[in-house]
């Protein structure tokens, strides 16, 4: 495997949603991964714990031309200015730390009734369009879903301004996989796999 190398973002104000700081700088790095079609740059927690998702962030590459570029987006400059951000250097990894998983799971927020709504909205319209008579399928379930820990960040855009959550759930891993994560940062259950290792010794 090639060497990997990480920077990362602190929260300095003792007293902050961390959750909505982490959207924001989410919403950047992604603007930044989809322009430039990056798949391997994955985001860390590395002070994730059960009660919050933590005051910090990492992005780890192997790319550190890419990581420099990221971390010098104007928001976080001007964070930095403003002494709510602590960003670190782009740093080197140091070899044998443990590898684990951020899974952007895209079933549990499914699973909430409000996206439900919005899908048969949108299965209404597609119908409407086609000339059909929109019938929905009503299924008849009553077991609900249980998902392992998830912390949620929300988020938003241009083209959802009333907002969006993601749903990310962090599972521990015996080896490292090959940097391959969506462009918002994350693996998924399935096609997405990478693996970062584990910063939080690092953070202290």
């Amino acid at each position: 495997m090639l060497n990997r190398f990480y920077f990362y973002i602190k929260f300095i104000p003792q007293h902050t949603d961390n959750a909505f700081l982490i959207g924001r700088c989410i919403k950047v790095s992604h603007a930044f991964f989809a322009k430039h079609s990056i798949t391997g740059v994955g985001v860390s927690f590395p002070c994730w714990s059960e009660q919050d998702i933590g005051n910090a962030l990492a992005f780890v590459s192997t790319d550190m031309e890419a990581l420099e570029q990221l971390k010098a987006q104007p928001l976080f400059s001007v964070m930095a200015d403003e002494l709510i951000f602590e960003i670190s250097d782009v740093l080197s990894i140091p070899d044998k730390l443990e590898e684990e998983r951020f899974t952007l799971n895209y079933a549990i927020r499914k699973s909430f009734a409000g996206d439900k709504k919005r899908r048969l909205k949108r299965a209404k319209k597609r119908a409407e369009a086609r000339g059909e008579t929109y019938k929905p399928v009503l299924h008849i379930n009553t077991e609900k879903r249980v998902f392992n820990h998830y912390h949620t960040i929300p988020m938003n855009s241009k083209e959802k301004p009333d907002g969006f959550t993601l749903h990310v759930q962090k599972n521990p891993c015996v080896e490292q996989y090959a940097a391959d994560f969506l462009d918002y940062g994350f693996a998924t259950n399935e096609q997405h796999r990478g693996t970062v290792p584990k910063l939080s010794s690092l953070m202290k």
